[in-house]
C-alpha cells in the first residue's frame, strides 16, 4: 500500500529491475499502484457486505441478503490473492536498492509496530462492541459480556478469539506479509542471483504464452485439493497451511513476474482472450454457487474456483498494464493505503453497531455505510500523515516521498 504494506520503494526513479525490465520500470509503476489501490478500496464493499451476508462475522445486520453473500464472493475471488502477488512483485524489486538487512530492518517498522500497535487501538474495540452487541445477533464469537470499555481493556488479553477476547482480525494481512516478506528473502536473493539467470530466462521463455501462463494455476489446483479440506482457512498463522501454501505461491509468482518481461507482456497483448476466459469461469461459477448447482464432482468445483480466481488476476494485471497512466484520484491515494487499510474495518464495526435496528432500507444502509467509512478512512488517514509518530504507528512512509513515475 505505501513501502511498508505491499509498494517497496517502487517510486524512485533511480531503481532499475533486471534482465532488462529496468527501461520498463517507469511504465509500469502506475499499473502496479492502481491496481493495488483498487484492491484496498474494494475492502470497504467487501467488509461492509460482511455485515449482511449469511456467514458470522463481528456485526451483523438483522437479516442476510444474497446480493450481499455474491459480493462477498466476488472480492474472495481475487482481492486477498492480487495484494499477495502484488507484494511479492514489489518486493523483489524493492531489493534492487536495498540491502537484505535494511530490508529486513524495514518489515520491522513498516509491517510489525503498525500490527502490533493496530491490535490494541483498531481490533479491541470491534471485540468491545461484538461483545456488548445483542445477543441475538448470529455474530463470529457468541461471547457476551456486561462491561464498559475501560473495564474491557484488559480482558481483551485473554486469549483467543473466538472463545476469548485477544485477536488481530483484519490485521492478519500484515503478520502474514511480515513472517512471508523475511522468509521468502533469502529465496529473493537467490531468485535474484547471476547463478539464477539460466532459471529466470527459462521461466520467461517457457511462460510466454497463454496456455502456459494459465499453467501456473495448476499449483493452486494441489494446494486447494490437498491442504484447504484439511486446514481450512484461520488466519491464525500457525495451523493456516492452505492459506500459507497458497500465498506464498502467488508472492513468488510475483516475484518471477517481476524478474521476466516477456510474461507480463503477454498478458498485456492477450488481455482480450483472458477477459473472455475469466468471465466464462466466473460466471459459471456464480451459477453454481447461487443459481443453480451443475453437476460437479468436489474436484472440479476446487478446479473451477481455482482457475476462475488466477484467470481473472492474469486478465486484471493485463487489463491494468494496458491502461497504464496515472488516475489522480487513484494514483494519488498510493501514500494514505495503509492507514486507509487499517482504519476501515474498526469503523465498519462501528457503523454497523450504530445502525444494527436500521433493517427497512438495506441497500441505502449498505451504500451509507460504505460512503462514511471510505470518507472517514480517508480523512483519519491524512490526518495521521501529517505527523511522523503516527506515521510511524500506522507504517505509513516518509515525508519525503517521490511520485510514483518520477
Amino acid at each position: 500500500m505505501n513501502e511498508s504494506f505491499i509498494y517497496y520503494g517502487m517510486h524512485d526513479s533511480g531503481v532499475h529491475a533486471m534482465n532488462g525490465l529496468g527501461s520498463r520500470l517507469s511504465s509500469r509503476l502506475f499499473w502496479v499502484d492502481n491496481l493495488r489501490n483498487v484492491a484496498v478500496l474494494s475492502l470497504v464493499l467487501f467488509h461492509t457486505a460482511r455485515l449482511f451476508d449469511p456467514e458470522p462475522w463481528h456485526i451483523k445486520d438483522r437479516h442476510t441478503y444474497l446480493a450481499a453473500d455474491v459480493v462477498v464472493a466476488l472480492f474472495n475471488v481475487w482481492g486477498m490473492p492480487m495484494l499477495f502477488l502484488l507484494a511479492g512483485f514489489s518486493m523483489m524489486l524493492s531489493l534492487e536498492r536495498r540491502s537484505a538487512g535494511r530490508f529486513a530492518r524495514e518489515r520491522v517498522t513498516r509491517l510489525f509496530v503498525p500490527f502490533v500497535f493496530g491490535i490494541f487501538a483498531l481490533v479491541l474495540p470491534q471485540v468491545y462492541l461484538e461483545r456488548i452487541a445483542p445477543a441475538d445477533l448470529v455474530t463470529q464469537s457468541p461471547l457476551r459480556l456486561d462491561v464498559g470499555f475501560i473495564g474491557f481493556m484488559p480482558r481483551f488479553l485473554d486469549c483467543c478469539y473466538d472463545q476469548a477476547n485477544f485477536s488481530w482480525h483484519h490485521l492478519w494481512f500484515l503478520i502474514y506479509l511480515f513472517v512471508y516478506s523475511l522468509l521468502l528473502l533469502p529465496v529473493f536473493l537467490a531468485l535474484r542471483s547471476d547463478a539464477a539467470r539460466p532459471l529466470r530466462g527459462g521461466f520467461a521463455t517457457v511462460f510466454s504464452n497463454v496456455p502456459m501462463l494459465l499453467a501456473l494455476g495448476l499449483p493452486l489446483i494441489v494446494i486447494e485439493a490437498t491442504l484447504r479440506p484439511v486446514y481450512g482457512s484461520s488466519h491464525a498463522l500457525i495451523d493456516d497451511w492452505a492459506n500459507h501454501a497458497h500465498f506464498v505461491y502467488l508472492m513468488l509468482l510475483g516475484a518471477l513476474f517481476a524478474l521476466t518481461e516477456v510474461p507480463l507482456e503477454t498478458l498485456r497483448r492477450r488481455v482480450p482472450v483472458l477477459a473472455a476466459l475469466a468471465a466464462v469461469l466466473l460466471a459459471a461459477a456464480l451459477i453454481h454457487r447461487f443459481v443453480t448447482p451443475l453437476p460437479l464432482t468436489p474436484l472440479m468445483w476446487t478446479i473451477l474456483r481455482t482457475m476462475t480466481e488466477w484467470t481473472l488476476l492474469l486478465a486484471l494485471i493485463g487489463g491494468f498494464m494496458r491502461f497504464d497512466r496515472r488516475v489522480p484520484w487513484l494514483t494519488g491515494f498510493t501514500p494514505y493505503a495503509m492507514a486507509f487499510y487499517m482504519l476501515h474495518q474498526t469503523i465498519i464495526i462501528a457503523l454497523g453497531f450504530l445502525t444494527i435496528g436500521w433493517s427497512d432500507a438495506p441497500l441505502l444502509k449498505y451504500l451509507a455505510i460504505v460512503v462514511v467509512t471510505t470518507a472517514a478512512s480517508l480523512a483519519l488517514a491524512a490526518l495521521i500523515d501529517r505527523h511522523p509518530v503516527s506515521r510511524f504507528l500506522f507504517g505509513m512512509a516518509g515525508k519525503r516521498r517521490a511520485v510514483a513515475g518520477k
